[in-house]
């Protein structure tokens, strides 16, 4: 299991497949993969979720935890099966994990500081393993935010789409610009090309039948 604070990202790549890195975790007994990828990179910061310091409510949406130090940083914590709205109950604290996902994409591409970049940290009910998966599916099928499922050795997972939800949170918490990945996007759109709308809120489609994660409803 991956419960310290660097983590071994030995590459396995297999030749005519399609595979990404990819953190297993549990939301609300669900089990879930968070890829590593170019404009959502997992920070080698998986911990044990240690104290967080809550805001004041009202100044945050209901998922947001509150702030938590990461190395020299204040990181906003999102709870992040509350934020997908899975029902069910959360895993004892002990036993809960905190992840960080950082924007890789602003820092190599677009030429910003480190100091500039987005990062988001994550509330998980607990956590497997760093380990490759090969996503299937339709992602218009999957609905919301998942990108497909992958199967691994503890069963079928639901492979998030990590860029739509950070891109998501840092809107909803009325950042002064978007996540990288949307930043093409936006200068589309400026241009006079229509700018692509990413799914606003939560989950609100069930997944096909058989597959292990079910997208709890909006109150």
């Amino acid at each position: 299991m991956v419960v310290d604070e660097q983590v071994d990202k030995r590459h396995d790549e297999e030749e005519g497949t399609e595979r990404l890195w990819c953190y297993l975790v549990v939301l609300r007994g669900r089990l879930c993969a968070i890829p590593d990828e170019e404009h959502t990179v997992l920070m080698p910061h998986i911990n044990r979720l240690a104290a967080v310091t809550p805001l004041p409510l009202g100044l945050v949406p209901p998922y947001v935890l509150g702030l938590i130090n990461v190395g020299r940083n204040g990181e906003v914590v999102v709870d992040l099966g509350a934020y997908l709205g899975f029902a069910g109950e959360q895993a004892p604290y002990e036993q809960r994990r905190l992840l960080v996902i950082g924007e890789r994409g602003a820092d190599y591409h677009r030429g910003r500081g480190a100091e500039e970049s987005y990062r988001l940290a994550f509330a998980v009910d607990g956590g497997h393993e760093l380990t490759t998966v090969r996503p299937e599916g339709s992602p218009a099928a999957s609905g919301g935010f998942v990108r497909g499922t992958a199967d691994t050795r503890y069963g079928p997972a639901a492979v998030l789409d990590m860029a739509a939800i950070c891109a998501d949170i840092v809107r909803a918490l009325g950042a002064e610009r978007a996540w990288s990945v949307l930043d093409e996007a936006h200068a589309s759109s400026e241009d006079g090309t229509e700018e692509q709308e990413l799914p606003v809120g939560h989950m609100e489609q069930e997944l096909p039948a058989g597959h292990i994660l079910t997208a709890g409803k909006k109150e």
